[in-house]
């Protein structure tokens, strides 16, 4: 007996000892961890001025800065996530925001913003400027886009929404915790109490994926939720300002008239000749809803210097005889395509002065010969001109509103290397945005080929599409010309011919056209003394099969490059489509 009972004392106490190991097993496994995450390394804290920036319900790599109680972000942060319409004068050393009808500005470090009402004071200073950066006040921003901001501190974040999301709420019903991750042994991200909301984000099979109001993102056990609904939140991200546009009913067909000097109203005549000829033979208006030509765009003016000067070739009696005709006058307006004044157009478009002054002299010109819209063809704009261009433009706007002027833009085949020419923004301050399809080949090309082939065309349109300008609002230039290609050797040249020439080419050779499919233009080829010819046509097929793309994408009109070029059956192309 005496024996056993030492047995007895180890086997009860290798059982307490099992017990209580296996007790602690089981608390390191399900107690709770009371350890706690470094709020300043969660929101990745790089000093007290430092303001962690959420974006719905993302935290952003960019980041914000407090001052005076305000919180600032950088310029690049606007135009990344609100709005591109600041722009940044910087030979001025202003913030500039154009609205329907006038330019706000408003310099670094001053109170106020100067508008068409007179200035606006502001609590915190809107517009700060430090080292190389240019920092917006949120309140400033907020002036002019639909955004939602909240700020909190310790460590300082601010939650912002730039669009409406339908979010699905959860109420905590018990004092609890949210954590690093799903798990009791995650750390605690944030103490949270019962009757708090908090948005579900995600549910797994014990924890949520939640984000407090405050901004903290992390994980609340499954248990400790319950009341769940559904709200809108947010803001809608939109402009606070609307734009207006002239519109004209119906399709627009613009035909360009290329002057090198002023010509009074026989050059029009002279020009629409043919095409009144052609209607007429076919029973279709000149002019008018559904007529060949409703816009008549003559090549009057340039921009002449970098301070704004505008030359002229305009005539007054042309204007009243496209009237007369019951045509509409766009006059064209170069950045000195011809380099007659060496404009420095880089200099001219970043410059304040040198955009007002522009602006206000072309509409006070289309005042004074009763104009009634522009045609801005600005070509090579360089990359690093394009917001420089675009604000040119922005600023054109309000000139033509106060002058009720319809304002159109030509631009390159839409790519994604033309972008900088601002395209959705362009379809906003435009009436009409319009794309010059074809130069596809051109001289100095590697290669030859067509100058509109239909691939390129329907690329360039949908792609101008895509990039958010309304199909009414877009045009689509197509070629009275083409080019007779000659291969001698290693060396390969072209010549531009008209449509007129491009037939008597033809006939001249004995040339039977052959249809290409992939271009969508008859074409033709021969060997003649060594050269190696070839000619991809523009005619009625290709140009019908241009139009019919158009008619399928819906877009607002076709303008031709240019009067005297075409044919007869241009204009049998043209008709047809009008009146479709």
């Amino acid at each position: 007996m005496k024996s056993v009972l030492p047995t007895l004392l180890v086997i009860v106490l290798i059982l307490i000892l099992g017990a209580g190991y296996a007790g602690k097993l089981y608390l390191d496994k399900y107690s709770y961890s009371d350890e706690k995450a470094d709020p300043d390394e969660y929101f990745k804290m790089k000093g007290d001025a430092d303001v962690a920036l959420f974006l719905q319900d993302e935290l952003l790599e960019e980041r914000g800065m407090l001052r005076g109680g305000e919180v600032y972000v950088s310029l690049d942060t606007v135009h990344k996530y609100f709005d591109s319409r600041f722009y940044w004068d910087a030979g001025e050393g202003m913030l500039l925001y154009t609205t329907d009808m006038y330019t706000d500005r408003v310099y670094p470090g001053e109170d106020r913003v100067r508008t068409a009402a007179g200035d606006a004071v502001y609590e915190h200073t809107p517009v700060l400027a430090e080292g190389d950066g240019v920092f917006l006040s949120l309140e400033f921003v907020q002036g002019y886009v639909d955004i939602a901001c909240e700020l909190f501190k310790d460590p300082n974040r601010v939650q912002i929404y730039n669009t409406l999301v339908e979010a699905d709420i959860a109420k905590v019903e018990k004092d609890t915790e949210v954590r690093l991750k799903g798990g009791v042994k995650s750390p605690i991200l944030r103490e949270i109490k019962e009757g708090e909301t908090v948005r579900v984000l995600e549910s797994l099979e014990n924890w949520t994926k939640v984000k407090t109001e405050d901004c903290f993102i992390g994980y609340i056990e499954n248990k400790r939720l319950s009341g769940y609904s559904s709200e809108e939140r947010g803001a809608s991200g939109a402009a606070k300002n609307s734009y207006t546009s002239f519109a004209r009913d119906g399709k627009v067909s613009l035909l360009w008239q290329q002057m090198l000097t002023e010509q009074g109203a026989e050059a029009l005549k002279e020009g629409i000749a043919p095409a009144a000829k052609s209607g007429e033979a076919s029973g279709i208006p000149l002019s008018g809803q559904g007529g060949l030509i409703r816009v008549i765009s003559p090549t009057w003016f340039a921009a002449s210097s970098a301070a704004g000067d505008v030359h002229s070739i305009a005539n007054r009696a042309y204007v009243e005889a496209a009237h007369a005709a019951g045509m509409e006058v766009w006059a064209l307006v170069d950045n000195d395509i011809n380099n007659q004044f060496q404009l420095d157009t880089k200099a001219l478009l970043s410059s304040d002065a040198g955009r007002r002054t522009l602006a206000a002299n072309l509409a006070e010109a289309a005042a004074s010969l009763g104009i009634d819209g522009l045609n801005i063809d600005f070509e090579q704009i360089p990359q690093e001109s394009g917001e420089d261009y675009v604000q040119f433009i922005r600023e054109l706007h309000v000139a033509t509103r106060k002058a009720n002027l319809v304002l159109s833009v030509d631009i390159p085949q839409a790519r994604e290397y033309t972008r900088h020419y601002g395209f959705r923004e362009l379809g906003v301050m435009c009436d009409y945005v319009v794309m010059m399809g074809y130069d596809e080949h051109y001289a100095g090309s590697a290669e030859a080929g067509s100058v509109a082939s239909i691939g390129f065309v329907e690329e360039g349109l949908k792609e101008l599409l895509s990039a958010g300008v309304p199909a009414q609002k877009v045009i689509n230039g197509v070629p009275f010309y083409t080019r007779v290609w000659k291969a001698a050797g290693q060396e390969l040249s072209s010549e531009a011919i008209s449509m007129n020439t491009q037939a008597e080419f033809i006939s001249r050779n004995g040339l039977t056209p052959v249809w290409n499919e992939e271009a969508c233009q008859n074409y033709v080829e021969m060997d003649y003394n060594g050269t190696h010819y070839q000619l991809w046509m523009e005619d009625h097929d290709s140009l019908s099969a241009k139009l019919s793309v158009m008619d399928a994408l819906e877009i607002g009109g076709v303008a031709g490059w240019k009067l005297g070029l075409e044919s007869a059956e241009a204009w049998q192309a043209i008709g047809e489509y009008m009146t479709r």
